[in-house]
């Protein structure tokens, strides 16, 4: 995935960290490099002028002589002494040593040119020279090969204001990253959390009208974008109930009318023609039912229980009291689930009615628990749904031509007060049609983990 598809605050930390990253690259490209090439005295070799010059001076002096020599060259910085060969390892005047030491190495070169010489540099040469302890080794080695056979060995280590400069430098630059990875931990904590909190506010609006109002907090943007929020959350909730009551009122109103139309059909002498208009006036009262139902799952909130919708659905088939050889029911262990019952035995009951009467007998039920998820399909036999209308089928009012007219009764509303019911109780609907045919409706809820859930 890529970091700019990831959260707020993933993509904050890693601009962050990129500008921090670059800020100290930058302060050791102009502070620290420099030294380490050479420009402040870092390896504080002898140059190859005074190198030649203490060869020329010992090679001319006594043995005694030689050892007050070397006692006033030896230094807190220096060590010089003799010794019988070369030192054990390294490499001698061939060659030019890789890094900072190549020009000083090419200076030897010209200055010893008819001596032998060898410069030495010890594996961890850049750990040493930051250290301070005393018992480190020397980092930088000169051999030189004297007229007399002895060799000359020179010793330098880092001056202590070179040592220092690197351990205050280093501490510098941890006290810089541990405050600056403090704050921006805090920067994305304080810039981030608001987000995430209205984000779940929509979300839960989405599934129900009475969710809490967002606390307006963090900076004045997202203060003033909650309050936006909060204020349109009243206005559509406002609409929803308006639009309820409204419909609530025409249906009782229609009812009214629909009572006075059933009695005059009474007098009806035609027993044919009256069967026909009651029916009709039938087919009204659900439609208007369906349609108030409809309008009231998004507006009012439905009571949570913890339920089994193994046992609920059970216990709904007894009740509806349909033909076993047409529903049948398989259940795979508990299914928990906190929410309504009524919403629950509500989509069961549309959904098998709309399996009986558009599809083809038997109509299988299953419940099972995967996971977190509670998984109810109901599956007919018939000819399914076309592809293209899979999706189209769940609008309000929707209806399948010519296999799902008029003639066949409904108003096509039953899938989308499935849909609506499902959304309330934080679900998810989706069609298929089944590999043997016939058309799945398999929708996913969440499993309560607990009873305490």
């Amino acid at each position: 995935m890529r970091w700019r598809d990831g959260s707020l605050s993933t993509r904050i930390a890693i601009i962050l960290l990129g500008g921090l990253g670059f800020v100290l690259l930058l302060t050791a490209s102009l502070l620290i490099v420099p030294v380490l090439q050479g420009q402040g005295g870092a390896f504080d070799m002898p140059l190859p002028r005074e190198a030649l010059r203490i060869a020329e001076v010992l090679e001319g002096a006594s043995p005694d002589e030689q050892t007050r020599l070397l006692e006033v060259i030896n230094t807190s910085l220096v060590r010089a002494y003799l010794m019988d060969d070369f030192p054990p390892s390294g490499q001698r005047g061939v060659g030019v040593p890789p890094g900072p030491l190549g020009g000083l190495f090419r200076g030897y070169a010209n200055a010893l040119s008819d001596r032998e010489f060898r410069v030495d540099v010890q594996r961890g040469f850049w750990a040493r020279y930051i250290r301070t302890g005393q018992t480190i080794g020397w980092p930088v080695r000169l051999s030189v090969r004297l007229h007399d056979g002895h060799v000359l060995v020179v010793e330098r280590r880092p001056s202590g204001v070179i040592r220092t400069f690197f351990i205050r430098a280093m501490l510098l630059l941890f006290a810089i990253v541990g405050v600056l990875l403090a704050a921006l931990i805090l920067a994305v904590r304080e810039t981030t959390q608001p987000v995430a909190r209205l984000a779940s506010a929509v979300r839960a609006f989405a599934s129900e009208m009475d969710a809490p109002d967002l606390p307006p907090a963090g900076p004045r943007e997202l203060r003033d974008l909650s309050a936006d929020f909060n204020e349109m959350k009243h206005r559509i909730r406002d609409l929803v109930a308006q639009r309820t009551q409204v419909l609530a009122a025409v249906a009782h109103d229609m009812r009214t009318y629909m009572t006075r139309l059933r009695l005059r059909t009474e007098f009806i002498e035609d027993d044919a023609l009256r069967l026909k208009a009651q029916a009709d006036i039938e087919e009204m009262a659900r439609l208007l039912d369906d349609t108030l139902l409809f309008a009231r799952v998004a507006s009012s909130p439905s009571r949570r229980d913890r339920i089994d919708i193994g046992e609920t659905i059970d216990a709904l088939l007894e009740q509806q009291r349909w033909p076993k050889e047409k529903v049948r029911l398989s259940t795979l262990g508990s299914t928990p689930f906190r929410g309504s019952r009524q919403a629950i035995e509500r989509i069961v009951v549309n959904l098998v009615d709309n399996a009986l009467r558009y599809g083809a007998p038997p109509v299988d039920i299953a419940v099972e628990r995967i996971g977190d998820l509670i998984w109810l399909s109901v599956t007919d036999h018939g000819s399914g749904i076309p592809p293209e209308k899979l999706v189209k089928v769940l609008d309000p009012f929707e209806r399948l031509e010519p296999s799902r007219g008029r003639e066949s009764g409904g108003a096509g509303l039953g899938l989308a007060i499935v849909q609506a019911l499902t959304d309330a109780q934080g679900g998810a609907l989706s069609l298929e049609n089944a590999p043997t045919g016939g058309l799945c409706v398999r929708i996913d809820l969440p499993a309560a983990a607990n009873p305490d859930a």
